[in-house]
């Protein structure tokens, strides 16, 4: 994307998402600032169309052919970090990735991050879905947002505690849109310290493994089915034996089952089936219907 490119028509979705696959939107948005974000809500207003706010696209698809609807990409939104030194906080704007967040945090020797390396996506979608890794999740250290009402067209601060997340959830409904978040961390800055470089140290490994066990070499969102209670959705697939199957391309993992891969040029209407069958599959083999973490937009 141009950085000055702030409307675009009958723009390829598969351009927006990790899975590099799905249809066209009639418009899409680019927005930086909030006064960007205030234009493109007029204009959206006015042309009247299903509005979808996306980040980074890491844990979403869009299905097949055209629709007609308004997207907005916050990916590019105000790509700043700032940190309280004294306070033990950062402030992070939608659109920075979660991981360089995490490296933050770590540098400046704050530990309750560093499990969360790797993780995709930006800072936006992290909070709406309240993602996470190894324990912990946004919830441990977020203590605010700033949002923007759709329909008054305001923005402001909204304090959270751990009521307003659940599992890979939150309250966060479709009439705001998050501008921003706060994080707040137990422990003091050690900048330089022997506390951050033993972090770094850890993040370091954190990123070894996860290369060393997941697939990163094709296009995926990650794991695409939420962890069923007292279980684990990549066993449950691996044990009904779907580790490889696949459909023009789509592909269940051979080394993480609950990663579905784009091994070439698969649709999203091939990556969809993947997941329907894996689901019925998994169910008539163990009686657990699994249910997916992908946001899947669009699909009947």
């Amino acid at each position: 994307m141009e950085p000055s490119l702030l409307f675009a028509i009958n723009y390829p979705l598969s351009d927006l998402v990790f899975y590099r696959a799905g249809g066209t939107a009639a418009y899409v948005a680019f927005p930086t600032t909030e006064k960007e974000l205030l234009d493109v809500l007029d204009v959206w207003s006015k042309i009247g169309i299903p509005l979808v706010v996306i980040g980074h696209g890491s844990n979403t698809l869009f299905a097949d052919g055209h629709h007609n609807i308004f997207v907005i990409c916050m990916r590019g939104y105000e790509p700043t970090i700032q940190h309280n030194h004294k306070k033990s906080t950062m402030y992070a704007g939608a659109g920075v990735l979660l991981d360089t967040v995490v490296g933050q945090s770590v540098f400046f020797g704050y530990s309750q991050l560093c499990t969360m390396s790797g993780i995709p996506g930006g800072v936006g979608g992290a909070a709406k879905m309240n993602a996470g890794a190894f324990g912990s999740e946004m919830k441990d250290t977020t203590i605010a947002v700033r949002v923007m009402d759709i329909e008054l067209r305001k923005s402001g601060v909204m304090e959270v505690d751990e009521n307003t997340f659940g599992y890979r959830s939150s309250e966060f409904g479709n009439n705001i849109i998050l501008l921003g978040v706060w994080f707040k961390f137990n422990e003091p800055s050690d900048m330089g310290g022997l506390v951050a470089q033993r972090l770094q140290n850890q993040r370091k490994e954190i990123l070894s493994q996860r290369d060393a066990k997941q697939p990163l070499k094709y296009p995926s969102c990650g794991s695409v089915f939420k962890r069923p209670e007292g279980n684990y959705a990549g066993k449950l697939i691996s044990d009904a034996e779907l580790k490889g199957f696949e459909i023009n391309g789509a592909q269940v993992s051979t080394k993480h089952a609950n990663f579905i891969l784009n091994t070439g040029n698969a649709s999203a209407t091939d990556i969809h089936n993947v997941i329907n069958h894996v689901q019925r599959t998994v169910f008539e083999m163990s009686g657990v219907m699994l249910e997916p973490e992908v946001q899947l937009i669009g699909f009947d």
